[in-house]
């Protein structure tokens, strides 16, 4: 039978270790600590996550800055985007941003409408020269969405309005949270109300129903109007009251206004027609 003694010494000490470090911080940074994984985590394992939240909380009290172009060990190959043609850029591309992610920066986009030669553009042009805290930890990831920078509003909000609205009202699961939703709105025809009355009258519809699920909601329209953008569609909705089953099937118009103080769109009206909320 193998002897484990001095395997199990070890793992003894690392543990032993672990607890300094965590008094250690709990000193220096204030830092609380409960049963990581349950306190089934191993040693190592632990005592690697605490080194590098030790290290990471030193070199953010440093405050030292550097740019994305640094970070990456200021590359000089990559060629300017007026200098790549059309049938070259999925490759540019791609080698471009494989290189970043091999440098600990990762840089997506959500929105579809976004083309491969702007966001070439924006990486070598732009997110180059952004500022960002100057971290040296191992695994640590930068990461960036284009959309955060040019907000694709009409994606956005067409995407919001069906996953963040439609669905939420279309399911039997009362909800808490409204996200995207103003604090004052309008529900079809009835006069403008607080969220909680809003989601008052939208429980109560649920509460009618035994089953209740969204089958299928299209975006046929958005367009924005200043600080308003309005998303059109169709809907179809499938219930059941008892034994009866009921299918809703029609337009829906949610309205959004953008908050200048805040920077986004909120939902500002909802219109579901076929329901008499």
């Amino acid at each position: 039978m193998a002897d484990n003694t001095e395997d199990f010494g070890a793992d003894d000490a690392l543990r032993t270790e672990n607890e300094i470090l965590k008094l250690k911080m709990m000193l220096e940074n204030g830092a609380k600590f409960g049963n990581l994984s349950g306190g089934d985590l191993p040693a190592d394992l632990e005592n690697a996550f605490l080194r590098n939240v030790m290290a990471f909380e030193q070199q953010y009290q440093q405050q030292k800055t550097t740019t994305v172009f640094a970070k990456l060990g200021k590359p000089t190959h990559f060629k300017a985007v007026e200098d790549i043609a059309d049938a070259d850029m999925p490759v540019a591309l791609n080698e471009l941003l494989t290189f970043m992610l091999e440098h600990g920066v990762e840089l997506g986009v959500l929105s579809p409408n976004v083309p491969e030669r702007e966001l070439y553009r924006f990486a070598t042009e732009e997110l180059f020269l952004h500022e960002l805290d100057d971290m040296d930890i191992p695994g640590m990831m930068n990461c960036f969405i284009y959309d955060e920078f040019y907000p694709d509003y009409k994606f956005d909000n067409s995407r919001y309005a069906v996953n963040d609205c439609l669905k939420l009202i279309f399911c039997k699961e009362h909800q808490t949270f409204w996200p995207w939703m103003e604090k004052q709105l309008r529900l079809n025809n009835n006069a403008t109300m607080p969220l909680d009355e809003f989601s008052a009258i939208i429980n109560q519809f649920k509460d009618a129903h035994d089953a209740l699920e969204l089958v299928d909601a299209v975006v046929e329209d958005c367009v924005i109007l200043e600080t308003e953008c309005i998303v059109t569609g169709t809907y179809n909705a499938e219930a059941m009251v008892g034994d009866d089953a009921i299918n809703y099937a029609n337009r829906w118009r949610v309205v959004f206004n953008f908050d200048d103080d805040l920077g986004y769109y909120g939902i500002g009206h909802v219109e579901i027609d076929g329901i008499n909320f």
